[in-house]
């Protein structure tokens, strides 16, 4: 139900496909394990699941100002989310639950896996990536997909609380912005 640039879902089962969001600025699947797709311009846009395991799809882009960003919330429940482009201050909250988070570019913003043992796979961010309570497993750029990027450059990954397992590649001696990840895997950069 489309009202006053808000669409929501019901209490049970939904599934959510919007192609084109000139209307729509808040889209909320309620409770039940709903499926969401969204494909068009992400300005300024919010994203709830609710409660339930949710299937939270995004293809997109952000246009307009340095400012304009897209924000997802999975809530309770495991939750997937899976974003092309979020946009520059962006953020993606998984909540509750064992989520499943794959960003592949986001700038200076935050991905949250929240409470649980999370799975969070980031290919192209700069921002801050944090697992929460929980045993986690963060799998920085390029081990997702074909085109592999460089690192964790000018990001700051936080396990949190639990045992919780990072994936990266080395960006400095140090590697000082890896923190509270009790297994660490580096992998190194290929000559090609």
């Amino acid at each position: 139900m489309l009202d006053h640039g808000t669409l929501q879902g019901t209490g049970g089962k939904d599934t959510i496909r919007c192609t084109r969001l000139d209307r729509v600025h808040y889209i909320n699947g309620w409770g039940g394990d709903d499926d969401i797709t969204i494909n068009g311009d992400l300005h300024e846009r919010e994203i709830w699941g609710g409660e339930g395991y949710d299937h939270v799809t995004i293809h997109g882009e952000v246009s307009g100002s340095y400012e304009h960003k897209a924000n997802i919330y999975g809530e309770g429940g495991g939750d997937t989310i899976t974003a092309d482009y979020i946009g520059v201050h962006g953020f993606v909250s998984g909540g509750d639950g064992l989520d499943r988070i794959g960003v592949r570019t986001l700038a200076e913003g935050h991905i949250h896996g929240d409470a649980d043992n999370d799975f969070i796979t980031a290919e192209n961010v700069q921002g801050v990536i944090n697992g929460g309570p929980g045993n986690d497993r963060i799998k920085g750029p390029g081990f997702s997909g074909a085109n592999p990027f460089t690192s964790f450059l000018g990001s700051y990954v936080f396990g949190g609380d639990g045992h919780d397992t990072c994936i990266y590649r080395p960006v400095a001696k140090n590697n000082e912005g890896v923190v509270d990840c009790e297994v660490r895997e580096k992998h190194p950069v290929s000559a090609s």
